[in-house]
């Protein structure tokens, strides 16, 4: 993910260590005897990097979004929640490949994935949405999300951290 996203390898780690306090993350061994990670965990860790500007906040932040409810009872993916939305995406290259982008919303919690000019868009019904003024967001770009999904399909869930 490093490779692929341009994201710093350091802040990556401090992510995904607090996944792993969490148990959203499988724990064991290190290099080659940690345990590979699957579409799920990829999912968990891009809302990581997408929830908070700040490594140290990811791990409380991931919980804001990992359950954010579709919008649609279960949306086109067949997901009710984003964090299964992405997985969904992340589990099946050709899926991955009409993907426009994955938009995170900073400032509330909320997210949309586009495919093909059609947006999945995942909210927390308890939260107010639309405030007016500024908002951050981050968004993956649909060629990094089709690449993860090659590399976690074929190049093994090793190489999906490492790249």
């Amino acid at each position: 993910m490093t490779t692929l996203a341009g994201w710093p390898a350091s802040d990556l780690d401090v992510r995904t260590r607090q996944l792993r306090e969490r148990a959203m993350l499988p724990k064991g061994g290190r290099g080659l005897h940690a345990p590979d990670i699957g579409p799920d965990h990829a999912a968990t860790i891009l809302i990581a990097m997408a929830a908070a500007s700040k490594a140290v906040d990811a791990g409380a932040r991931v919980l804001d979004y990992w359950g954010l409810a579709s919008v649609a009872i279960l949306d086109g993916l067949g997901a009710a929640t984003f964090h299964e939305g992405l997985t969904a995406v992340l589990s099946d290259p050709g899926l991955a490949g009409r993907v426009d982008c994955v938009r995170v919303c900073r400032s509330w919690p909320e997210a949309r994935i586009g495919i093909q000019g059609t947006e999945h868009v995942y909210r927390n019904p308890c939260v107010p949405t639309g405030k007016p003024g500024v908002w951050e967001d981050l968004t993956f770009d649909g060629a990094l999300i089709h690449q993860l999904a090659i590399t976690l399909k074929t190049g093994g869930a090793t190489a999906a951290y490492q790249e």
